[in-house]
Parts: C-alpha cells; sequence; structure tokens
C-alpha cells in the first residue's frame, strides 16, 4: 500500500513539474504530425521569432490547398464536364497479416493499394498488387492512373483535376506527368491539372478509405495477396491490376 502511494505521489511531482515548470503536457500522440507545425509549437519565443516567417508561408500554402480543392469539388458538382478526383497510396499491407503470434516474425510478402476516389460522385476505388508484380514508384502510380482514367472516366469529361500529396517518387514526377499528357491525347479529355498539398496537411477523402481498411485488419486473417480483394471487411470496389 506504502509502494503504491509513493507511486501516485511521485506521477504527481512529475506531472507538476513538468506541465507548470516546462510548459510540457501529456496527450495521445496523433497520427502523421506535420513536422514543421510540430517543430513551431515546442521552439521556445526566440527559435518562434526566426521560424515565424517561414511557418506562416506554411500555413498560407495549406490553407490555399485546401481552398483550391473545395473549389475543384464546388465546381465539378456544377459542371458535368469537370471530374475532381483523390488519389493516394496507403501503407504497406504487409501478408500473411493476423494476430497469431507466430506471424509476427515470419518473412512478409509486400501488398501494395493505390486508391482513388471521385469527390463528387463519392465513387472509390483500389488497385492493388504485391512485390512479385511490379513496384512502388511512379511506372506503377501512373499506370493505375491510365487505367482508372480509361475505364471510369465519363465520355462528358473534358476536364480532370487530380489532387494529391506532394510525394515525389509516385506522384510529383515526369514520369506521371508523361502519363497524363498520353492522356490528353488518346482520351475525350482537354486537359489534366494535377494538385498537390502542402507536406504535413494532406487530409483528404481518400485517406478515410485507408483508415476503414487499418482499423479491419487488426481483426481479420489474411494468408494470400488475393484475401485483401475479396475480404468482406476490406473489399472497396478492390481490384488487381
Amino acid at each position: 500500500m506504502q509502494d503504491k502511494e509513493c507511486s501516485v505521489c511521485e506521477a504527481g511531482v512529475y506531472r507538476s513539474v513538468f506541465c507548470s515548470e516546462f510548459n510540457l503536457s501529456f496527450h495521445q500522440p496523433k497520427k502523421d504530425q506535420c513536422t514543421k507545425c510540430e517543430q513551431y509549437e515546442n521552439a521556445n519565443e526566440e527559435e518562434k521569432i526566426k521560424l515565424c516567417n517561414e511557418y506562416n508561408e506554411h500555413i498560407e500554402r495549406k490553407n490555399r490547398a485546401c481552398s483550391e480543392k473545395m473549389a475543384d469539388k464546388e465546381k465539378a458538382t456544377a459542371d458535368n464536364s469537370v471530374t475532381a478526383l483523390t488519389v493516394d497510396s496507403q501503407s504497406v499491407l504487409s501478408t500473411p497479416c493476423g494476430n497469431v503470434s507466430s506471424l509476427y516474425y515470419t518473412r512478409k510478402l509486400s501488398v501494395y493499394n493505390f486508391t482513388v476516389y471521385d469527390q463528387v460522385s463519392g465513387d472509390e476505388f483500389c488497385y492493388v498488387w504485391n512485390e512479385t508484380l511490379g513496384e512502388w514508384g511512379a511506372n506503377e502510380i501512373g499506370s493505375m492512373l491510365c487505367m482508372y482514367i480509361n475505364q471510369h472516366i465519363p465520355k462528358e469529361t473534358k476536364h480532370l483535376v487530380i489532387t494529391s500529396d506532394s510525394t515525389v517518387s509516385q506522384n510529383r514526377n515526369q514520369y506521371v506527368t508523361a502519363m497524363l499528357l498520353y492522356a490528353v491525347q488518346t482520351t475525350s479529355l482537354e486537359s489534366i491539372e494535377q494538385e498537390f498539398l502542402e507536406p504535413g496537411h494532406t487530409e483528404m477523402e481518400v485517406d478515410s478509405m485507408h483508415a476503414a481498411i487499418d482499423s479491419v485488419r487488426k481483426n481479420i486473417k489474411v494468408n494470400i495477396p488475393s484475401e485483401w480483394l475479396y475480404n468482406r471487411a476490406t473489399n472497396r470496389h478492390c481490384g488487381s491490376p
């Protein structure tokens, strides 16, 4: 009993010192914190003065990118000739996946999921492949986008807006841009616009799909890559390229 009382007392002193004297607090850490925002928030007053201009520009770019994305959605809602998409790649789906402890120590096969979300219709598509079929880079992302444009973009669409994060190896590179130029030349599209969100603030509708899959995969068992496509808990217009 005495040991327990001492431990509570020590925890109280610990919290008092760190919260009052060092301006620190205890909280549940959030996922995918912005590095620049965290650096500014944790800086002292002198450091904040030095970082102020860079931080303000960062927030201004974030707000402008979010406003542009919302404007694209409104434009696509009002005009059938405009389609607005958000696209993103999910974190690697290691296979096999399950709660059996022995699986943790087994060698995993990497399964990739590239997702597309139509901001107006709410249609969701997942393109899934594993590392034996292809890598996880610009060529693969460009191929998935080309497949989506050819199969799912309505014929009446003349202007396509694609919003994504700024990952150079996957989205912001010459290979994806070259593919989009090819799509304009070979389809009914007249123009394709790429928009990139500010790093650290890439919240998109497509992320809700990843969150849903992440929440259910903690309670399911997947033995082979194809089971990601046909598992009812994670299947949301999934397909293999």
